[in-house]
């Protein structure tokens, strides 16, 4: 942050489930609430193996010492559920996409397919009013888009990686108020994509623009676009 605006935060457990409150104060008066996703997400991250609350607070830009754990049973279990799927994609990360469909169909189907019905009952046994039951509801109204990951082999499980790409991005936002046009920030917008994606599969972003420059002027055939997607680049 700038000048003297500052960042705080805070987690604190509400009754038997996760109460997960987290408020950020900028500035001396400042105050501004981060939505329930976020809120949840933060949370979670914090019962991952081998992560502490402070590696958290750093990484959100909150005040460790404002941070405090939450203990939960059913968070417990569920980071435990989660962990299980971490472990399956941790013996597929960087196969082909045919085989870690593959293998997510074996091992992770049948957890995602339990996890569903145990989230459900989770609900029933929470008020409707709790953070904890608005949170399962988030997720469960969510859940075609959670499980895509399962019959197609080129998603990774999570969006970490597409966080981490465009994490920069938003240190250009006020630049980008001056593209000119609606249409110059679209363009922007593709080339950034384009670039990200290169990164995210070890191309040369530079080499990548040029070769696909290059073949788009020798009458590349629209038709076989996929040819050109920076996955499938070869210097």
């Amino acid at each position: 942050m700038d000048g003297d605006v500052q960042t705080y935060g805070s987690f604190h457990s509400e009754g038997e489930g996760y109460g997960g409150r987290i408020d950020v104060v900028t500035g001396p008066t400042g105050r501004r609430r981060w939505p329930e996703h976020v809120k949840a997400a933060i949370v979670l991250e914090t019962y991952r193996d081998g992560v502490t609350v402070a590696d958290v607070a750093r990484r959100h830009e909150i005040s460790a010492p404002q941070v405090q754990d939450t203990a939960s049973p059913i968070c417990d279990e569920m980071i435990a559920r989660i962990a299980e799927l971490y472990a399956i994609e941790k013996t597929i990360r960087g196969k082909a996409p045919e085989m870690r469909r593959a293998v997510r169909q074996k091992l992770s189907r049948p957890l995602v397919e339990a996890l569903h019905p145990w989230l459900e009952a989770r609900l029933q046994e929470n008020s409707s009013a709790s953070e904890l039951a608005r949170h399962i509801r988030y997720g469960l109204k969510r859940w075609e888009g959670l499980t895509r990951f399962l019959d197609d082999g080129h998603l990774e499980m999570d969006t970490n990686g597409v966080e981490n790409a465009i994490r920069p991005i938003p240190l250009t936002r006020k630049n980008a108020l001056f593209a000119g046009s609606d249409d110059g920030a679209k363009t922007w917008a593709r080339i950034a994509s384009l670039i990200g994606t290169c990164k995210l599969n070890g191309v040369n972003p530079e080499a990548y623009t040029a070769a696909t420059l290059r073949k788009i002027l020798n009458q590349h055939m629209q038709r076989n676009i996929e040819e050109l997607m920076p996955w499938n680049f070869v210097e």
